[in-house]
């Protein structure tokens, strides 16, 4: 099948779909301007989606109202402060002996 749109800017596409598993789509001769660009895309499926990574920061979903996160440095009290505001939890931060402190205060209403 031939489609044509706006003939400024896409010229044709061209489509062929296969009798396989895996059908393929080839988008040939795309015009911008004097400009082609030929492009090749494939439409497959049984394609299992990857898991998402875990957050470094997914312990906070495990804390109880008074626990506190004891970090190094300023920056990572900041970053673990972000993660909770971020999850809608209500924190306090210090500067402590030891490091930095983040308590988590409970959830936000």
């Amino acid at each position: 099948m031939i489609f044509t749109a706006n003939p400024v800017k896409i010229k044709c596409i061209t489509m062929k779909m296969f009798a396989s598993a895996m059908n393929t789509l080839i988008v040939s001769h795309v015009k911008w301007g004097n400009d082609q660009m030929e492009n090749k895309m494939q439409i497959e499926s049984d394609i299992p989606i990857p898991m998402r990574k875990q957050s470094p920061y997914s312990f906070l979903d495990e804390m109880k109202q008074g626990q506190n996160v004891l970090v190094d440095t300023e920056q990572e009290a900041y970053r673990v402060r972000d993660a909770m505001r971020y999850r809608k939890m209500n924190y306090v931060t210090r500067k402590t002996r030891d490091g930095w402190r983040v308590w988590y205060l409970g959830r936000k209403k």
